[in-house]
């Protein structure tokens, strides 16, 4: 069964999170390939051949790139990261091919049938689907290990051109020095109970003292307080940090599927009956605003 894994990439990088996938599916087999939407940086171990078009492209003609290669091999399925990028190609590849897909893969299966594991309501209820037919499938991020691959690939540029609905008027890239959030091994996040978009403030604080990425809920993300890129999340990002702190945040079900693969979760809230103490390793009952600046000055005597 040969896979086709696909990849949206930013100036040819891949990440963390694009390796976790290449090495996970290598559970249904190791014929696969890796299909990207610009050439890559550094040609990647552990597939068979790498596909990129002679030109960069951008999102909106990458789903027509992907189903030229899959019409010109026989691939059995279609494998990307869940995220928002991902879904949005995804469902543009199921209407174009006329494919199934599945998303929010937990892990796969492979004793003679592929078996896929994922989450329904929320978080609830956890179950098992079998995949009978080619299909597209979304694996969770920051969720499996990458083991070591050492096969080389083949490269091979092919000839594409797309005429994009869409023209790129501005990027902004946000500079700073507080890592990715997908990829970061502390992360400090905030919500409502921060009371006001001034008072995230504590949560950037406590982050650069920490050397930690900076996450938010949905909840703050819908008033307008962060940017969305901040949503820790089932319809945000999801993370596998070393260390979760939560500031004012309650814990609805769509928040804790985000943080589930965190190794150990600090929440700090001033309502002892918060959900998000049932899950947390340690929790603190206190008011933010007499128990962060504490926190603080501690930290910032510590790193004298």
């Amino acid at each position: 069964m040969k896979s086709l894994i696909f990849a949206y990439t930013i100036n040819g990088k891949l990440t963390r999170s694009d390796m976790e996938i290449i090495s996970h599916s290598r559970v249904i087999s190791d014929d696969i390939h890796l299909i990207t939407n610009m050439p890559l940086d550094v040609p990647i171990k552990g597939v068979k051949k790498i596909l990129t078009p002679k030109g960069g492209i951008n999102q909106d003609c990458f789903a027509k790139f992907i189903e030229m290669a899959f019409m010109k091999d026989d691939y059995s399925y279609i494998i990307g990261k869940s995220d928002i990028v991902g879904k949005e190609i995804a469902s543009s590849l199921s209407a174009i091919l006329d494919m199934e897909y599945v998303s929010d893969i937990q892990s796969l299966e492979n004793n003679g049938k592929l078996i896929v594991k994922r989450d329904f309501f929320t978080g609830k209820l956890s179950g098992k689907i079998e995949i009978k037919s080619k299909s597209i499938l979304l694996l969770k991020i920051n969720t499996y290990p990458i083991k070591e691959m050492d096969s080389e690939p083949i490269i091979e540029s092919l000839d594409f051109s797309c005429p994009s609905t869409k023209k790129l008027l501005s990027r902004n890239i946000t500079s700073g020095n507080k890592p990715p959030l997908e990829s970061a091994q502390i992360v400090v996040s905030g919500g409502r109970g921060l009371e006001s978009k001034d008072n995230y403030a504590y949560v950037e604080k406590l982050a650069d003292l920490l050397g930690a990425a900076t996450g938010a809920s949905r909840a703050i993300v819908d008033l307008g307080w962060v940017p969305q890129t901040y949503q820790v999340g089932q319809t945000g990002k999801i993370i596998a940090p070393n260390l979760y702190i939560a500031i004012g945040i309650s814990g609805a079900v769509q928040h804790l599927a985000g943080i589930r693969n965190a190794k150990k979760i600090i929440a700090i809230n001033k309502d002892p009956n918060a959900p998000i103490f049932k899950y947390a390793d340690y929790g603190i009952v206190a008011d933010f605003k007499d128990f962060l600046p504490v926190l603080i000055k501690k930290l910032e005597e510590l790193k004298k």
